[in-house]
């Protein structure tokens, strides 16, 4: 039994770094059953130190609950023969992704919930590196046979544990000497490592300051963009959540009308710049994040001029965007995941195709509406991904409501 003053996987989920992940499925894949793992819950794993403990127990009776589903393999809920080490690499694979992620697989109902049609979700390079958002995957699958071993899963936590990632240039001072080395007799190993990322990102951010010229002459759509480019690289994720937090001009397009049929599924593999979860979190803290909620998630409220949802799009395909409710001047700016991405845009008003599609740096496609829309025309936003791999998107809307 978890104490009051213990600190468990519970607390720090969601923001735990992927090397702490691949810590955790080292140390509960040494030594461990299959028994043992299969009864595991984030209140029974225990920080101690840098490194995890757990407490075991009896497995308790299954309900159809959905808390005691969310760690348990589907095929523990039926009458079928249960192999237990498939089922606990299903345990070990909910319990990354809520350690990563910070919420149950399948919202919380886990296991009890899926079925062979369930899509296992994909978690996006926003998030997670190939390898490791690849095994968890593989862990969910609900085909006992289809996920790896325990020992695979033990030998590749080694292996990434091991490999750290460094630069290709080192950071050094005016002597020759890394930084690194100058700093770690001062101070933990970990700090250093927090230090090299602050640095590092602060060079990053001025580069990116001095070679962008703007897209706009709106500042706020050049500071959507900007942050959708930083997005690009994991490192700047707190920093654009907090520069997002900090900026209350905009909402999420969240009204818009989308032709699904080239859509990307939960299956399709595509890296992400992770906007639309964070949008959701921010306005979540902030009024709601439905569209009964104070803060709508909605282009047309009056309250915002500024609105962008990131959306997907499988290689080869074409996705139709019906954008209802826009009034007056409009302009939308495309940014692709990649900055060598292929593709095609177009915009119709009325069934009239507009021409004014203009073609930018890092692969971004401008449109600048230039008569004034009614609320009742039909604004029609085609995209198509030429690109050889499935490409994801965000779309910035800026809407005058008529207040030109």
């Amino acid at each position: 039994m978890s104490k009051a003053n213990d600190i468990t996987l519970r607390h720090i989920a969601g923001q735990t770094t992927e090397r702490t992940v691949w810590q955790l499925l080292s140390v509960l894949t040494h030594g461990t059953s299959a028994q043992q793992i299969q009864v595991l819950t984030p209140d029974s794993i225990k920080l101690s130190g840098d490194s995890f403990r757990f407490e075991g127990g009896q497995r308790v009776a299954h309900s159809k609950s959905e808390q005691q589903g969310a760690y348990s393999a589907p095929e523990t809920f039926t009458s079928a023969a249960v192999n237990v080490d498939a089922a606990a690499v299903w345990t070990l694979g909910a319990l990354a992704f809520y350690a990563l992620m910070g919420m149950d697989v399948f919202e919380g109902r886990g296991g009890v919930s899926q079925t062979a049609d369930t899509d296992v979700p994909h978690i996006s390079s926003s998030h997670a590196s190939h390898q490791l958002g690849s095994i968890i995957h593989q862990c969910l699958a609900y085909n006992p046979s289809q996920r790896p071993s325990i020992a695979t899963i033990h030998d590749m936590a080694i292996t990434q544990l091991s490999s750290p990632i460094t630069p290709q240039r080192r950071l050094t001072t005016s002597s020759g000497k890394t930084y690194a080395t100058s700093l770690v007799k001062f101070w933990p190993e970990e700090m250093v490592a927090v230090l090299l990322v602050a640095v590092l990102s602060l060079v990053s951010n001025t580069v990116l300051a001095q070679s962008s010229q703007g897209i706009s002459d709106d500042d706020e759509i050049n500071s959507l963009v900007e942050r959708c480019i930083k997005l690009r690289q994991r490192s700047n994720v707190q920093q654009v959540l907090r520069e997002f937090d900090g900026d209350m001009e905009w909402t999420m397009m969240d009204e818009i009308k989308i032709d699904r049929k080239g859509e990307c599924s939960m299956r399709d593999k595509v890296d992400m710049f992770g906007v639309n979860d964070i949008g959701f979190s921010i306005l979540k803290r902030s009024g709601g994040v439905t569209n009964t909620g104070d803060r709508l998630r909605d282009g047309r409220d009056p309250r915002y001029n500024y609105s962008f949802i990131e959306i997907t799009v499988k290689a080869g395909a074409t996705v139709g965007y019906d954008i209802p409710g826009r009034v007056g001047r409009q302009s939308f700016v495309i940014v692709p995941y990649s900055a060598s991405a292929a593709l095609n845009v177009g915009m119709t008003l009325n069934g009239k195709s507009i021409s004014s599609v203009a073609a930018g740096s890092d692969g971004i496609r401008t449109i600048n509406v230039s008569e004034a829309v009614k609320a009742d025309d039909k604004l029609h936003l085609t995209l198509s991904n030429r690109s050889a791999s499935n490409q994801s998107f965000v779309i910035i809307n800026y809407n005058s409501h008529g207040n030109e």
